[in-house]
């Protein structure tokens, strides 16, 4: 049905653009931010954080984009999530630096970064953290510096783009993510009418499978099936998720799908998501922040893959920040040293391999090499 059509006022449902690039999915996703601006209280907009370390310049149509370190300045940035597929994308390192700082090359960018460096233009966003090019990937100080700042780089970035259909960045937000969208058109419309709101227009049908189907669950789509994903999906105040098979927005607030733009279904998209986690502990309580933090690890980390071990715990990092931020307690190495105890009491729900060298010590169950590890 389209947006101008009359029984919008009667059906919820939304006809499916045929590309996530075109002008009606930008006055979507324009729409989703304006609203989240002005009417969510809870979904509060600062304008003047301390940036990052670096960030990338967008720049403009007409300026190449270029990497901006930032020496206390404040300002909005937007942050990115995406698979890096097995091979580094353009990254900065130690002899790249300075060029950087001067010009990257539109042209030297993946197609992931293309497009979106020209989102953040469009959506009126001056900067972007990317973590390859905002990190010199060759300094392990650097990265060890910058991977510890991941909690406030999220929480406090205005919106996080999620390529969730590519899974590399060669790919391309809008190309990956109009791979299934065609399965959400329309197969026939109709005149329809309401009698009793005397209107009338014309109804779109599209095949529904059962579930969501043929639309994607955002859990099962390339980019959170990665482990480092998490956090960064949970710390995001707010955050548009390119699917393979239509648009997502979640904020503190609301949660819409393209298909759906107006309703908001649920609490959130993933098991794990901040509006579930409580501010204060309350003791044997199954809606306190341990408990929390537990069902995240089971429902929501452990079946994600990981390409290096020694990522495992700092890819949790910034989340357990946030928990400990709440709670007051003390992290240590994937437990909690108020709840030892039970965290002790850890078991394997399936097959455990312990590797020859694990950064972990033995009696934290991120000591172990599940099927996570790929």
């Amino acid at each position: 049905m389209d947006a101008g059509d009359p029984l919008t006022e009667v059906f919820n449902g939304r006809g499916i653009n045929s590309s996530s690039s075109s002008d009606e999915s930008f006055s979507l996703l324009s729409k989703w931010i304006e609203t989240c601006k002005r009417s969510h209280p809870l979904c509060s907009w600062t304008h003047d954080n301390p940036l990052p370390t670096r960030v990338v310049d967008v720049g403009s149509e007409s300026q190449d984009p270029f990497l901006f370190e930032s020496n206390g300045a404040t300002g909005e940035w937007v942050t990115l999530s995406h698979c890096w597929g097995g091979e580094a994308p353009l990254a900065t390192k130690l002899e790249s630096l300075d060029q950087h700082k001067s010009s990257i090359s539109m042209d030297a960018l993946p197609q992931n970064f293309k497009d979106a460096i020209s989102l953040t233009r469009k959506l009126g966003f001056q900067y972007i953290w990317i973590d390859s090019l905002c990190i010199i990937q060759d300094i392990h100080e650097d990265w060890t510096s910058e991977s510890s700042q991941m909690h406030r780089i999220y929480v406090n970035a205005s919106l996080n783009i999620s390529a969730s259909a590519a899974k590399n960045p060669k790919e391309g937000i809008f190309e990956s993510s109009n791979k299934l969208r065609h399965f959400g058109s329309s197969l026939i419309s109709l005149p329809c009418k309401s009698e009793k709101k005397e209107i009338h227009g014309i109804v779109d049908l599209r095949v529904q499978l059962g579930g969501c189907c043929p639309f994607i669950h955002l859990p099962d789509e390339p980019l959170h099936r990665r482990a480092w994903v998490l956090q960064e999906s949970v710390l995001s105040p707010r955050r548009i998720d390119f699917g393979s098979s239509q648009l997502f927005w979640e904020c503190r607030t609301a949660l819409h799908t393209e298909r759906y733009p107006e309703s908001t279904d649920g609490e959130s998209f993933f098991d794990a998501t901040l509006s579930k986690l409580p501010h204060r502990f309350r003791t044997a309580s199954t809606n306190s922040p341990l408990a929390w933090w537990y069902k995240m690890l089971r429902n929501s980390y452990w079946n994600r893959g990981l390409t290096a071990l020694d990522d495992l715990l700092p890819a949790l990092a910034g989340v357990a920040e946030e928990v400990s931020n709440r709670t007051g307690y003390h992290y240590k190495a994937g437990l909690w040293l108020e709840d030892i105890l039970r965290g002790l009491l850890w078991q394997p729900l399936g097959s455990m391999i312990r590797p020859e060298k694990s950064p972990c010590p033995s009696w934290t169950w991120a000591s172990t090499q599940v099927p996570w590890y790929d």
